[in-house]
């Protein structure tokens, strides 16, 4: 029972994190574009400032609990194009929608964090 309230109560904390960062048609996609190539996500960061990221599977991103965290590893920057392996996204699955969020702060407020879909092939 204490294992079902912990697992409904992420659940609408995830809920909330997502509806206070944006819908997907508020984003500006010039800012940050996806594209998927050859198994791997491409991500360009049109931004003149660093930004940092967290990629999940769609289905699975209600049901784990995670902060955004600022290290070189998930860091794009300036106008650049970083490759991830599709592999390396967190429960990714061929054909599955993947969520990318991203920020710029190294603690970024929950209000900070944007995030954008792309659908996997």
């Amino acid at each position: 029972m204490r294992r079902l309230l912990s697992n409904i109560a992420l659940f609408l904390i995830t809920l909330l994190l997502i509806s206070c960062s944006g819908s997907v048609s508020d984003l500006s996609k010039k800012d940050v574009s996806l594209n998927i190539e050859n198994e791997h996500l491409l991500v360009k960061n049109n931004f003149n400032h660093s930004i940092y990221y967290f990629a999940v599977e769609s289905g699975v991103a209600a049901q784990i609990n995670w902060a955004p965290l600022s290290t070189e590893e998930n860091r794009v920057r300036p106008g650049r194009l970083k490759s991830i392996p599709l592999d390396s996204i967190h429960a990714y699955d061929p054909g599955e929608e993947i969520l990318f969020y991203y920020w710029s702060q190294k603690e970024p407020k929950n209000n900070n964090i944007k995030f954008q879909s792309i659908q996997s092939q």
